[in-house]
């Protein structure tokens, strides 16, 4: 208020009329210890919960790193498996799309089998009508060259000899000369099979045809066999199987591959009469004779040929 003397506060004055103490550079005036220790636990005890943070923080960043790198690892191998999965869905469905065409073609195959199974059957009907026509000729053939070589030799018998055996163009020896050759001639696709063991389950037929696939290679039609003689002769050896051809031409083919048979325990040779046998027995050791200087031997049947050439023994 005016006119009123303001009393000075003697702390104040004391303090404000002190003078001020400046530290020196460099160094730092310690607080009055009666304020400075609940500062400095303070600040220590935040010191250290902020440390501890760091560390969970840190430990917190090292598992998200070790977590994105095997996540990271897991991302490749899906990434793979993925691919593997696409590669096998691809081959599936090949597989489908090839399945699919099949079983789209399989109508049609068995259409295409249905039709070959019927050309089957009209080609084995039209061989065996062919067969059984070439079975019924071959034995008409048979009976009627029977009946001309009973009816010459018929002939022979009866015929008078002629008084002049220097004649050569006598009858006798003309019809003889004839039933010759309708023997030949019944003979010429006849071969004979030597060494073919006999078979109690198979027929003669099933196995000369046997014989000429598995050992010759060939497919050759034939139209009878049967073997000659009783089923085991004296000596103990198997008799020969007769097999008759249904062309000359077969029977060439055959002796073509004969040698395919050397070194084995079978042998082919022609259909020989037993005086044609006996002709070329007589003329065998001239033939191993010849063959040893050489030379180019074989027989036709009874009739023996040098390079070439009738050989008259």
């Amino acid at each position: 208020m005016p006119g009123k003397s303001k009393k000075s506060n003697p702390s104040l004055s004391a303090t404000s009329s002190a003078p001020a103490t400046l530290s020196p550079p460099g160094t730092v005036s310690e607080p009055s210890s009666t304020i400075s220790t609940p500062c400095t636990c303070l600040c220590t005890k935040h010191k250290e919960d902020i440390a501890e943070l760091v560390k969970g923080v840190q430990a917190f960043f090292t598992q998200v790193q070790e977590n994105m790198k095997v996540m990271a690892s897991n991302i490749t191998d899906i990434t793979q498996h993925s691919k593997t999965i696409t590669s096998t869905t691809v081959s599936h469905a090949r597989e489908l799309k090839s399945l699919s065409n099949i079983t789209q073609a399989l109508p049609k195959a068995e259409e295409r089998t249905d039709d070959i199974e019927k050309s089957l059957a009209q080609l084995k009907a039209k061989t065996q009508s062919r067969l059984t026509s070439l079975d019924t000729g071959l034995a008409q053939l048979k009976t009627t060259l029977n009946e001309k070589i009973r009816t010459l030799e018929n002939i022979a018998a009866t015929s008078i000899p002629s008084p002049s055996p220097n004649t050569p163009t006598n009858k006798a020896q003309i019809i003889e000369d004839e039933i010759k050759d309708l023997n030949r001639r019944i003979r010429a696709n006849n071969i004979v099979i030597h060494g073919l063991e006999n078979s109690s389950t198979v027929d003669c037929l099933k196995q000369a045809d046997e014989f000429f696939q598995n050992h010759l290679k060939l497919k050759i039609p034939i139209l009878q066999s049967y073997r000659l003689g009783s089923h085991l002769s004296t000596n103990g050896r198997t008799p020969p199987l007769l097999v008759i051809l249904s062309s000359l031409t077969s029977k060439l083919e055959i002796f073509k591959r004969c040698k395919q048979l050397s070194g084995t325990k079978f042998s082919i040779r022609d259909d020989l009469s037993i005086e044609e046998r006996r002709e070329r027995n007589r003329k065998l050791p001239i033939y191993k004779q010849l063959k040893s200087q050489n030379n180019h031997v074989r027989f036709r049947g009874a009739e023996l040929y040098v390079n070439g050439k009738i050989r008259i023994c």
